[in-house]
């Protein structure tokens, strides 16, 4: 059974000797560790895992729900045992059986990503209207890109398109460098209403990020409607400002979007479009998405064996439940 289990308990010691006896009857599942404290006092925090096993005298079960996608229900499985006598902590023997029993339903449901993943990142070459069937019902789709802009804007049109004919609202989250950026405010030529108009809101809000903890809903006041008709966040005063900005940042940012997307009464899917990232803050991030979408380049204008090596170990790290899409870009007809 390959899957990704978090344990959560107030005690180190334990959680830590229980995954070190998982991963040894387990040895293809990968294992975070929590405690009951960075629930209650991260309240942005989103768990991914397939599996979460509680100390059900610490964690409710109300209080995971309220930590996981709306789309997709873990299995929960409580650490401590019932006995004749008095309650216990199960063996890692115990655990592994219920896990494995436990896993067989989210293996049927991770069926059509386990179709899309092979060994090599080779998985669907289909243009986004095309991507309905077995879709998750959460909507934070992330778009990395490796191609040219022209490229890349062209996909991202096309993921936005069919998103707002669904009837949803779309806010689009850039990361990447300033210059790279499209500018969805600058008025077409010839226009009468004055100077281009640009949004700045994004290095308000990482800086904010910073030192205050925000809420899902007060995203929206760093947003510009775009001329598409989606939300942007606009382009950073300085060109690195998104670049240079502490990983932790940009993920706090990515858990406000990712419980914006969550909510059913928002109506609202969230497109994050990358560039430029380093691998080492891709691997923090992606786990945040319902889809990860790779845009490549041309395949001469590509090193093929480093895009694959880099791209594989990028997807070991992510949730098996994380719907993946390739696509090159000379294939890709919107």
């Amino acid at each position: 059974m390959e899957g990704h289990i978090a344990i959560i308990d107030s005690d180190p010691v334990f959680a830590r000797s229980m995954s070190q006896r998982l991963l040894h009857l387990i040895p293809q599942s990968s294992i975070s560790l929590y405690s009951p404290e960075d629930l209650k006092g991260d309240a942005s925090l989103v768990l991914t895992e397939d599996v979460i096993l509680y100390d059900e005298t610490r964690t409710d079960r109300d209080t995971l729900k309220m930590h996981t996608s709306a789309s997709f229900m873990p299995c929960l499985i409580p650490l401590q045992a019932q006995g004749s006598e008095k309650r216990r902590k199960m063996t890692g023997a115990e655990l592994s059986k219920i896990v494995h029993a436990a896993t067989a339903g989210v293996s049927t449901r991770n069926s059509y990503s386990a179709v899309l993943e092979t060994s090599s990142p080779s998985f669907i070459h289909n243009p986004p209207a095309l991507q309905t069937a077995s879709r998750p019902k959460g909507h934070m789709r992330f778009l990395l890109s490796f191609a040219d802009r022209s490229d890349r804007e062209k996909y991202a049109a096309g993921c936005t398109k069919a998103l707002i004919a669904s009837g949803l609202r779309i806010i689009r989250l850039d990361l990447m460098s300033g210059i790279s950026m499209a500018n969805p405010f600058r008025r077409k030529s010839g226009s009468k209403e004055g100077r281009n108009m640009m949004s700045s809101g994004i290095s308000e809000l990482l800086l904010r990020l910073e030192n205050v903890k925000m809420e899902p809903d007060e995203l929206l006041d760093y947003t510009q409607l775009g001329q598409d008709g989606c939300y942007y966040f606009g382009q950073p005063v300085r060109s690195d400002d998104i670049l240079c900005c502490q990983p932790e940042v940009l993920v706090r940012l990515l858990h406000l979007l990712r419980r914006f997307s969550d909510s059913q009464d928002n109506n609202t899917a969230v497109v994050v479009v990358i560039e430029a990232l380093p691998f080492c803050v891709l691997k923090q991030i992606c786990s945040l998405s319902h889809e990860l979408h790779i845009i490549m380049p041309p395949g001469e204008l590509s090193d093929n064996t480093m895009c694959e090596w880099e791209l594989t170990d990028l997807f070991s790290s992510l949730p098996p439940n994380l719907l993946k899409f390739f696509y090159d870009s000379r294939k890709v007809s919107l």
